[in-house]
């Protein structure tokens, strides 16, 4: 009698390894479920468009009976005649809008296309004076600055050089700009958001109009707004004069166009 027990128990223990079918007797992968009951021995795309299966390398096959990718949905539509085969509502769906990834793969809905242009804000009234010879090798705060959402933008920027006299100078002086997280940072260093690390430089001329322009890419990765202030300087020459009302013309401008990642 106890060897009929054993028999039992391994009988019991032993792995059985089978296809499963659901509304069919002839299932063709691991697990099989036909949602009409009509996939026949042969079937043809119109009997299995409503079949769901697993086959035997763990793909997911929907309206298919040889998934190709982990995922595969086949919905029956044609050109011109689309089927909806994908639909997922989380909260971030929206009209027009892409599904995207985070680093670590998970998805959610995005918009695709870029904002629109943001503008600066410039002065009010007039700008600040810069004393050539008081910011070599460091930066001051111009009073300008622009918000910047999340994202990667292009911020082009272009500020008027104007003429000046009086005293003993060279022929030319250069001033850069860039942008910094802070208003009041010793030294206003450069924010690490701006991904042309390399500030933007002009050359000024005595006694002549001139522009420092050029362009940064600002990333910003946090999921809010940020200020991003406009600092100047960096001379690199001790220059005995001042720029008067930097920041405060009329042609100069802090303009951001979001770029797509």
């Amino acid at each position: 009698m106890k060897y009929i027990y054993l028999l039992l128990l391994l009988i019991g223990i032993t792995p059985i390894y089978a296809q499963i079918g659901v509304n069919t007797e002839t299932p063709t992968g691991v697990f099989h479920i036909d949602g009409k009951g009509n996939t026949q021995l042969s079937p043809t795309a119109i009997n299995f468009i409503d079949d769901v299966i697993i086959a035997s390398n763990g793909d997911v096959g929907m309206g298919t009976l040889t998934p190709t990718a982990k995922i595969d949905i086949v919905t029956g539509g044609v050109a011109g005649n689309p089927v909806l085969g994908f639909k997922l509502r989380d909260g971030s769906q929206n009209q027009g809008w892409m599904l995207t990834s985070d680093g670590n793969g998970y998805a959610t809905w995005a918009n695709p296309s870029p904002s629109g242009a943001i503008n600066g804000v410039l002065p009010a009234g007039a700008g600040v004076n810069i004393n050539l010879a008081a910011v070599t090798n460091v930066y001051v705060y111009t009073g300008a600055y622009i918000n910047i959402p999340p994202g990667r933008w292009l911020v082009s920027s272009i500020f008027l050089l104007p003429q000046t006299s009086g005293g003993s100078v060279p022929l030319t002086y250069r001033l850069r700009i860039s942008f910094a997280d802070a208003a009041t940072l010793p030294s206003l260093t450069i924010s690490p958001d701006v991904q042309s690390y390399t500030p933007i430089m002009g050359v000024g001329w005595y006694e002549v109009f001139a522009t420092v322009e050029g362009s940064s890419i600002i990333y910003n990765k946090t999921a809010a707004t940020r200020r991003y202030y406009v600092i100047a300087g960096n001379t690199q020459q001790s220059i005995p004069f001042t720029i008067g009302n930097f920041a405060g013309w009329g042609e100069d401008a802090v303009v951001a166009f979001q770029l797509q990642d």
